[in-house]
C-alpha cells in the first residue's frame, strides 16, 4: 500500500513539472515574437519617468513672447508673478510649492526633502505651484482640459482634480482681492472714496453713488442641474434668454472692480426678486431707515445710493431711470447721465467675459464648484485692475477680443436686446415688483424717498443746463432709439 501511494505521488511530480516547463516555454514562444518596437516603447517610457522630469515654468514662460504669454494667461508676466507671491505667502511655500521651494528641497536633509527625492524616483516630482496656477489661468481662459495636459505634462485624470482646489483653495483668497460689501457697510472710508469717483464723472450731479448694480446670466448645462436636483423640475433655472443658467448679482465701482455679488439665483427670477433676496438688500433696508446711519448720515453729507437699471424697484438706496421719459424732456436728460454712471457695471461683466472663456460655453461642473468659479473670475478680475492701477499699466481687453468675436460667430442663438420687463412685476408707478404680493409700509416709505432723491438728481441736472446729447444726423424711431445707418 505505501509502495503504490508513493509511487502514485512520484507520477504526479513528474506531470506537473512537465506542465511548468510546457507554460513556460510557450511563454518563451509569445515574449519571443513580440515586436521589438513594444519592448522599446516600454523601456522608453521607464526611462522618461526617471530621466526626463517635468518642464519647469520658467523654461516654459521663456519661450513665449510676452505677447503670447499676455494671451495665454490673460495677464502679464509681472501680474503673474505677483499673484503666485500673494498665494505663496497666504497659504504656505510648503503648500504652494514653488519652483524655488523645490529646488530647495532636491538638496535638502530634512524630511521633506527625502519625500521629495523618493517621490522623483517614481514619478516625475510635485507639480509646482506655478504650473499649477498657470494651468488653472488656461482652463479659466477657455483652454481644454487635454491641451492644458499635453502643455504643462500633466495627466489628464489630474487636471479637474487640480483645477478645482486651485480656484477653490486660491483664487478665492480674500487676500486676491476683497470684496468691499462682503461685510455690508462697514468699510466707510471705501464707500466714500468709492462715491468720489463716481463724482467725478460725466455728470457731477450723482455725488453719492456707492456702486452700480445689474444681473448677469451665466449659463449652465442641463445635466449639472440634474446632478444637483435629481427629479426635481429644473424649469426655474431656464432664462428669459433662451438657455439654462444662474442669475449672478454684481455690484462694481467706477474703475469696474466686483465690489459684491450673489450666486444664489436661478436662470428663471428676475433681477428685482433675486437682489431682494440677498442679505444685503436687508441691510440696505435697516440702513436706510436709521437716519443715524452712514447711509444718511457721513462726512459728505449726501444720501449714499446704488443705481441699477428699470429692472430693479426704486428705492431711496436703489436708483433706477424714469419709465417712458419724452425725448428732450428733463427726465430723458436724468436718464442719460445715470446711464452714462451705470455703464460701468456692462462694461465690467463685458471684460469678465471676453477675458475668462470658460464662460463662453455653460459651466459643466457640479452646480456647488460653480460658485467658485465664478467667484475666482471676479477675484481675479479685480486683481489685474488693482495690479494695472498701482503699476500704471492699461489693462485692455484687445487681444482677446479677436478670439472672442470667432467664438460669436459660430453661435446660432441669438439675445434679446434690450431691457427685459416682466409685465406681471410691473407696477402702474413704473416700479417692480417681486412676486411677494402687496409692497409693506417700509416699501412705500423707501419708495417715496427714493423718488423724492431721483426728483432733486433731475432738478440739479436740468439747473445746469445739461440733457442729452443731440446728433442732427441721426433719426429716431417710434421707441426713441436711434435708428443706425440713417445718417
Amino acid at each position: 500500500m505505501t509502495n503504490a501511494l508513493f509511487e502514485f505521488m512520484h507520477q504526479s511530480i513528474c506531470a506537473s513539472t512537465a506542465l511548468f516547463h510546457i507554460m513556460f516555454a510557450t511563454l518563451g514562444v509569445i515574449y519571443s515574437n513580440l515586436p521589438n518596437h513594444t519592448i522599446t516603447l516600454s523601456i522608453a517610457a521607464q526611462q522618461r519617468k526617471s530621466d526626463e522630469p517635468r518642464i519647469p515654468f520658467h523654461v516654459f514662460s521663456s519661450r513665449l513672447q510676452d505677447s503670447h504669454f499676455r494671451l495665454m494667461f490673460r495677464m502679464d508676466r509681472d501680474c503673474f508673478a505677483h499673484l503666485c507671491d500673494v498665494i505663496e505667502k497666504t497659504v504656505g511655500r510648503k503648500k504652494f510649492k514653488s519652483e524655488e521651494y523645490l529646488q530647495y528641497l532636491l538638496h535638502a536633509k530634512t524630511k521633506e526633502g527625502q519625500m521629495y527625492r523618493a517621490h522623483l524616483k517614481t514619478s516625475k516630482g510635485y507639480i509646482s505651484g506655478e504650473v499649477k496656477v498657470a494651468a488653472a489661468l488656461r482652463l479659466m481662459a477657455g483652454a481644454s482640459y487635454l491641451d492644458v495636459s499635453c502643455i504643462f505634462d500633466i495627466h489628464p485624470n489630474s487636471i479637474p482634480r487640480l483645477f478645482r482646489e486651485v480656484v477653490r483653495d486660491w483664487f478665492c483668497l480674500d487676500e486676491i482681492s476683497p470684496l468691499v460689501l462682503d461685510d455690508g457697510l462697514e468699510d466707510q472710508e471705501e464707500l466714500i472714496a468709492i462715491a468720489s469717483k463716481f463724482a467725478n464723472g460725466r455728470c457731477s450731479s450723482f455725488t453719492g453713488v456707492i456702486g452700480a448694480l445689474d444681473g448677469w446670466l451665466v449659463r449652465v448645462q442641463l445635466s449639472s442641474l440634474r446632478r444637483l436636483l435629481g427629479a426635481v423640475s429644473t424649469a426655474g433655472y431656464w432664462s428669459r434668454k433662451g438657455f439654462y443658467a444662474l442669475n449672478v448679482q454684481v455690484i462694481c465701482d467706477k474703475e469696474k472692480r466686483v465690489l459684491w455679488r450673489s450666486i444664489n439665483a436661478r436662470g428663471g427670477e428676475h433681477d428685482s426678486k433675486a437682489f431682494k433676496a440677498t442679505r444685503l438688500w436687508d441691510k440696505l433696508t435697516a440702513a436706510a431707515n436709521d437716519p443715524e446711519s452712514f447711509l444718511n448720515n457721513n462726512r459728505l453729507g449726501i444720501r449714499l445710493y446704488l443705481i441699477a437699471d428699470l429692472a430693479y424697484a426704486l428705492r431711496s438706496f436703489l436708483i433706477t431711470p424714469y419709465h417712458n421719459a419724452v425725448s428732450g424732456s428733463a427726465e430723458d436728460a436724468f436718464n442719460y447721465y445715470h446711464s452714462c454712471s451705470r455703464i460701468v457695471i456692462e462694461c465690467c461683466f463685458g471684460e469678465i467675459y471676453a477675458r475668462w472663456g470658460i464662460f463662453w460655453k455653460p459651466l459643466h461642473y457640479h452646480v456647488r464648484d460653480h460658485k467658485y468659479v465664478i467667484d475666482a473670475a471676479f477675484k481675479l478680475h479685480n486683481f489685474i485692475i488693482n495690479y494695472g492701477i498701482q503699476n500704471n499699466k492699461r489693462n485692455s481687453i484687445e487681444p482677446y477680443k479677436e478670439e472672442l468675436m470667432q467664438y460669436m460667430a459660430q453661435q446660432t442663438y441669438k439675445d434679446p436686446i434690450g431691457v427685459y420687463h416682466d409685465p406681471d412685476a410691473t407696477r402702474d408707478d413704473g416700479t417692480l415688483g417681486d412676486g411677494r404680493g402687496r409692497p409693506t409700509k417700509i416699501d412705500e416709505d423707501l419708495r417715496k424717498k427714493g423718488k423724492s432723491m431721483r426728483d432733486d438728481v433731475r432738478d440739479h441736472i436740468a439747473s445746469q443746463g445739461l440733457c442729452r446729447p443731440q446728433f442732427k444726423n441721426w433719426n429716431r424711431n417710434d421707441c426713441n432709439f436711434v435708428e443706425m445707418g440713417t445718417a
